[in-house]
């Protein structure tokens, strides 16, 4: 018996240990992720689907946004949908700050160094229940994160950011 139990003892000890190196190196290269300006996190903020604008109205003077390179990596939806909070409906936050980006990524892909960001400005943005945020509240709400400088045809803008 005794030789019995030793022998299935046998089948289930290991007798090859290897141990490993005393010093092992790996090496692993990672490429930088590029940085995500959030645009595919806009639809899970419009996700209800409860939100609309109104045709937009020509306004005496134009929104431009400046300095645009300062903004690079430096701004998301989801970033400034949480700065610009208190609209009193989260969907309108995420459509400024949708409409911001896509301005401000089309201007790096044309190479340009301000862009027209009038969009955020020139309609007033609805949903159910007739509710309404007039292009006069947007103005109130969101122009106290620019620095603006007023000429006699345009508003130029420069956002604060750190």
């Amino acid at each position: 018996m005794k030789k019995l139990v030793a022998k299935i003892r046998r089948l289930f000890v290991r007798t090859n240990v290897v141990t490993p190196p005393a010093k092992m190196e790996a090496t692993v290269e990672e490429t930088p992720k590029p940085f995500d300006y959030g645009l595919s996190f806009l639809n899970i903020g419009l996700a209800s689907k409860d939100y609309g604008w109104t045709d937009p109205e020509v306004l005496p003077k134009r929104f431009i946004l400046v300095d645009i390179e300062n903004y690079r990596e430096k701004v998301s939806v989801r970033g400034l949908a949480s700065a610009w909070r208190g609209t009193g409906h989260s969907e309108w936050e995420f459509l400024l700050a949708g409409i911001f980006v896509s301005e401000l990524l089309d201007a790096y892909d044309a190479g340009e160094h301000q862009v027209d960001i009038t969009k955020m400005f020139d309609r007033d943005f609805l949903a159910r229940n007739d509710r309404k945020f007039s292009k006069e509240q947007v103005r109130e709400h969101i122009l106290p994160w620019f620095e603006v400088t007023e000429v006699e045809d345009a508003f130029y803008l420069r956002l604060k950011v750190a």
